[in-house]
Formats: C-alpha cells, sequence, structure tokens
C-alpha cells in the first residue's frame, strides 16, 4: 500500500513540473523602503536529529546555504555568517524550490 501511495506520488509530482512557469522574482534594494518586511517560515519534520538522520543535512543544503546547531536541532536558512547579499540567498531558494 505504502509503495503505490509513493509511486503515485511521484507520478504526479512529475507529470505537474512540467506545468509550472519560471517566476519572474524583482530584487529590490532596504534603501528603497524605509522600512523591510521579515518573513518567517516555519517548518515540520517527524524526527529533526542530525545525527540519526543524516540525509536530512544532505537534502537541506541542496536548498542553499544552512547553519545547523546539533544542541539546539535548529536550522537557518539561509546562513547569515556568510558574507554574502541575504537577498541573492532567498532568490537561490526560491529558484530551487520552484523548478
Amino acid at each position: 500500500m505504502d509503495f503505490l501511495y509513493y509511486f503515485f506520488c511521484i507520478f504526479w509530482i512529475i507529470n505537474l513540473l512540467p506545468s509550472i512557469n519560471p517566476y519572474q522574482v524583482a530584487v529590490c534594494s532596504a534603501s528603497d523602503f524605509p522600512n523591510p518586511i521579515n518573513v518567517t517560515k516555519h517548518f515540520s519534520f517527524p524526527d529533526f536529529s542530525f545525527t540519526n538522520n543524516p540525509r536530512l543535512v544532505h537534502d537541506v543544503k541542496l536548498l542553499g546555504s544552512a547553519k545547523f546547531s546539533n544542541e539546539k536541532g535548529t536550522l537557518q536558512i539561509p546562513n547569515e555568517s556568510q558574507d554574502t547579499d541575504i537577498r541573492h540567498q532567498a532568490v537561490q531558494q526560491f529558484h530551487y524550490k520552484s523548478n
């Protein structure tokens, strides 16, 4: 039963991917707006242990740069400790999620 369910889910996802149109993303400088907006997204994983689930680290790193904390069991995307423009990281993640 589980195999058929996953097979049909993957089948429909593969068939729906070509119908997704590429999105155009406009990036504006924070200086253009007096009050920038912060967006937060919460994810839920049944087992968010990096040591028990090594594939989790690999899958999340495909989204872009990420900072993992084994002590707190937390994940931060993008990794703010890197010296890159956060706007480009957000667009990169959006690009990977939409394809």
